[in-house]
């Protein structure tokens, strides 16, 4: 008997399996088509299906914000520079640091440089002379001379702001040295609406944790002025790049004033302090500056609650009134001692600090019956501005002959400012005498 199979009907595909099929189909064509329109350059893969999904990836973040910086570089190049300042605190201790500037016009930039004791007679270099400043946010406005910075004509960025300031994003901070113009990316968080009486404008708040330091001027991966980096009370804040021209122009158009400086140093409310003396705004004292204009009228742990009839709200606003008080004006304050307040008027005087005298800057060896030999010279030294070297035997100093590294220290220490001391000194076959001021 011969066996025969017998098969049934197929069953169709259902209807969703073939909706499901075709769609996919679809879906395939229709990438590999936009692949293909917006990579129109590249060549047609063999394989079209795994490519098409990478091609229409976005780059890594990390490679935008590689390119946009190179791009950024050369295209900020001509706008900032480094200035080196060299300056006195109110204490009389020297400090160095480098102050990025942004130009602003051809001759013009502008900078932020804190501290009190900066005016227009601060040593900047290289190029750079003051020409207006505002103590309370210490913007700065610079006069740039022939030769420090690129010629031509200057075209400022346009300004950014954020569109969602709750949105996390990536910008460019400014790196800035002397001859070196660089950038690197910053991470900012969520940034904060805060209304301020320095700047008289609401500034960003920036997030706890900002790796910026003040001073920085920002951008925008596409290359807009974001703003620039300054301390706002306790924390980082960005003042947005408007704000910084307009309070720029404000300056230009002011000129150069003469503010001066109430002698003392206080710093925020903390909540201790306000337990200890019932106080409940203000700021505390923490210096009185011997000879000052707060001499005998403010002591150390006072509070200050208010200035004329105003309450003091915030360390801010201390800074937005007292540091913008012209030389000769007086100040009302309300001073809280103990459980008593009353009234002190304050008149400010001039910030200037005298400068100190140039120190000798020799290290010296002795030299029996010749004087003494230069070990090394200071820069910047008495010495060093009279072409004393290395190497140098100095032979008489002053009145002294063949003197000992005491007697040359002892003749320089009570020499006077306005009268050069003889020096002779030995260098290999050739002799000299050179003339060494103590100012």
């Amino acid at each position: 008997m011969n066996h025969v199979d017998v098969i049934g009907p197929r069953r169709p595909l259902s209807r969703e399996t073939r909706l499901l099929l075709v769609t996919i189909l679809v879906s395939l064509t229709t990438l590999w088509v936009l692949a293909r329109v917006r990579f129109a350059d590249r060549p047609a893969p063999p394989n079209p299906i795994t490519p098409v999904l990478t091609q229409l990836a976005p780059l890594p973040v990390f490679d935008q914000l590689t390119s946009a910086m190179f791009q950024l570089q050369s295209r900020l190049a001509p706008l900032l520079f480094g200035v080196d300042v060299q300056r006195l605190s109110p204490h009389g201790d020297r400090r160095a640091e480098v102050a990025p500037a942004l130009r602003i016009d051809i001759d013009t930039a502008v900078t932020m440089i804190d501290g009190s004791s900066v005016t227009d007679q601060t040593d900047l270099a290289p190029g750079a002379a003051v020409l207006a400043r505002d103590p309370a946010s210490g913007l700065t406005l610079l006069r740039v001379l022939n030769g420090s910075v690129p010629d031509g004509p200057i075209t400022l960025p346009p300004t950014w702001s954020p569109r969602q300031p709750q949105s996390p994003r990536y910008l460019i901070a400014s790196e800035v040295s002397p001859g070196v113009v660089s950038g690197r990316p910053l991470l900012v968080g969520p940034l904060e609406p805060i209304p301020s009486r320095v700047w008289s404008e609401i500034v960003w708040g920036l997030p706890t944790g900002t790796d910026a330091r003040p001073g920085t001027f920002v951008f925008s991966p596409e290359g807009a002025l974001a703003g620039l980096v300054v301390n706002l009370g306790d924390r980082l804040a960005l003042v947005p790049g408007e704000t910084v021209l307009r309070a720029a122009a404000r300056l230009r158009q002011d000129g150069h004033r003469a503010f001066g400086d109430l002698g003392v140093e206080v710093q925020p409310l903390t909540a201790g302090i306000a337990a200890s003396t019932r106080a409940h705004v203000g700021v505390v004292v923490t210096f009185v500056q011997p000879g000052g204009p707060a001499a005998g009228k403010l002591n150390v742990t006072d509070v200050i609650v208010g200035v004329g009839d105003e309450p003091l709200q915030t360390f801010e606003q201390w800074q937005a009134t007292a540091r913008r008080v012209p030389i000769g004006q007086a100040i009302s304050l309300l001073v809280q001692r103990a459980d008593e307040v009353r009234t002190v008027e304050l008149t400010a005087a001039s910030t200037a600090v005298p400068s100190e005298p140039q120190p000798l800057g020799l290290s010296l060896r002795g030299v029996p019956r010749v004087g003494v030999e230069v070990l090394s010279v200071a820069a910047g030294s008495a010495a060093a501005a009279a072409g004393i070297q290395p190497g140098d035997l100095i032979t008489v100093f002053a009145d002294r002959h063949t003197p000992t590294p005491t007697e040359v220290r002892a003749r320089f220490a009570a020499a006077s400012a306005d009268r050069p001391l003889m020096v002779a000194v030995t260098r290999g076959p050739v002799h000299h005498v050179l003339t060494l001021e103590k100012r």
